[in-house]
């Protein structure tokens, strides 16, 4: 809610406008005039008028100084996003390097894989062999043993060469 009825407003602002004209202010510095509304007076004679102290050259510094926080803030706005590309680049990076050491260690597994099982298709031939002999020798152990038994029985004893001629293979 106003306190001042716009005629009075009116009255307060017109005041202010001539003391900054007695004071032979330039149109610049008018712009930087101020009406403080701090009391309420029944007429506007009381209200004061303060012109800020700030000189063309004070406003243009600050302004400068405005201007590079702002260019600061943007900066380290910029840096945080160079930051968090270089972050995500490193992880893909790091990503890419874990998935090619799963496929060398999946590829190691699948060699070890093949070299057992060739190692295994070995063992089954020299079972399958070793397996062929037992029974060859163990049908020879039988003739053996029936010729002993004819032997005891008074019949001569051809003993036969049980073991295998082995050759270097």
């Amino acid at each position: 809610m106003n306190k001042f009825s716009p005629e009075q407003a009116k009255s307060i602002i017109d005041e202010a406008r001539a003391r900054v004209a007695d004071r032979d202010v330039t149109p610049r510095e008018a712009e930087n005039v101020r009406i403080s509304e701090g009391s309420t007076p029944a007429c506007g004679s009381s209200l004061s008028v303060e012109t800020l102290t700030e000189t063309r050259n004070q406003r243009d510094a600050r302004k400068l100084t405005e201007r590079d926080a702002q260019w600061e803030i943007e900066r380290m706005r910029e840096q945080l996003k160079q930051q968090r590309i270089e972050r995500e680049r490193a992880e893909i990076v790091a990503s890419a390097a874990n998935a090619q050491r799963i496929a060398d260690l999946e590829a190691e597994v699948l060699e070890l894989a093949k070299a057992c099982n060739a190692a295994i298709d070995a063992l089954e031939i020299e079972l399958s062999r070793v397996t062929g002999e037992n029974l060859d020798l163990k049908a020879r152990f039988a003739e053996l043993q029936c010729r002993i038994a004819d032997a005891n029985a008074g019949k001569p004893i051809d003993l036969p060469n049980i073991l295998p001629s082995r050759r270097m293979q």
